[in-house]
């Protein structure tokens, strides 16, 4: 599993409820409600760096990651 995948799975997530999140190198760029610019602006601070945009659920969720042989 990735870095960004497992910070992902063990954060406490709760302040940012209905958010969507960019994250980069296992920890939070930014947060906000405008997925494109959210994005944008975190790739920008680190252009080589993967990074990932999710959303918080406002309830609760359950994550999985699926590798097809």
């Amino acid at each position: 599993m990735d870095k960004n995948m497992t910070w992902f799975i063990r954060a406490n997530l709760k302040r940012y409820k209905g958010k969507y999140l960019a994250i980069a190198k296992g920890k939070v760029i930014l947060a906000g409600s405008k997925p494109g610019e959210i994005y944008e602006k975190a790739k920008a601070r680190y252009p080589k760096a993967e990074v990932v945009l999710w959303k918080v659920p406002e309830g609760e969720a359950f994550a999985f990651k699926i590798t097809l042989l």
